[in-house]
């Protein structure tokens, strides 16, 4: 899926391959910092209402007061430093929107720290992340104002088809991991558990439950 989406790049980009691996290691560069530099030097909003909560939480961890595995607790640290630096007007990569900019670099760097996956790795992982987004962009939407505060959280499920395959799961068992989690977005998007979506953006309920149609049906042989 990374490299059909590295093709598909340099295709309407008209760049060599080299040039779109470069723009990639760009963004990381940009996550991996937005996601960092708070907890070097906690940065305060411009109204003053949030700085500091990054820092907070990696001091939880490292006193061992967390109740979440590792990787989730590192994972919310470095989401909340991106919105720290989203929230100051410091730089960041929006995607695919600038209010869950935090979801995609926070669950990396914890997968990179845990696991110790490589840059390369990385960028790979963001390729293939793109390449379901695209899918979600195509088939339904990322935007609030069209599908709700939960279709901005797209990146959630879009991780989720990439922890398999770090942790050394099987393609098919990968994709049936993001069925999962898709069909739960998808609910939340159409308002299959709260409704309120479905009220306030029907349009964006109708082309959020077509994202259905990228199901991939869960077998006993997935677990394998």
């Amino acid at each position: 899926i990374s490299e059909v989406m590295r093709q598909r790049e340099c295709i309407l980009g008209e760049v060599p391959r080299d040039a779109v691996d470069h723009r990639m290691a760009k963004a990381w560069e940009i996550m991996h910092a937005s996601a960092t530099q708070p907890l070097k030097k906690p940065i305060k909003s411009m109204g003053g209402l949030i700085g500091g909560e990054a820092k907070k939480l990696e001091t939880h961890y490292n006193k061992k007061k967390n109740i979440c595995g590792d990787v989730l607790q590192k994972a919310m640290t470095y989401a909340m430093a991106v919105l720290e630096v989203n929230a100051s007007m410091g730089l960041i990569v929006a995607a695919p929107t600038a209010g869950s900019a935090g979801v995609v670099p926070g669950m990396m760097l914890a997968l990179q720290e845990c696991y110790r996956i490589s840059d390369q790795r990385i960028v790979d992982a963001l390729f293939n992340a793109g390449a379901v987004g695209y899918l979600a962009m195509r088939n339904a939407t990322v935007a609030g104002a069209v599908g709700g505060c939960q279709a901005e959280v797209v990146p959630c499920w879009v991780k989720a088809m990439n922890l398999p395959r770090h942790a050394g799961r099987t393609p098919l068992a990968a994709s049936c991991e993001k069925s999962r989690t898709l069909t739960s977005h998808t609910a939340r998007c159409s308002g299959g558990m709260t409704g309120r979506t479905s009220r306030s953006h029907p349009e964006g309920a109708v082309r959020a439950r077509s994202t259905i149609m990228l199901r991939v049906p869960f077998t006993p042989a997935a677990r394998a």
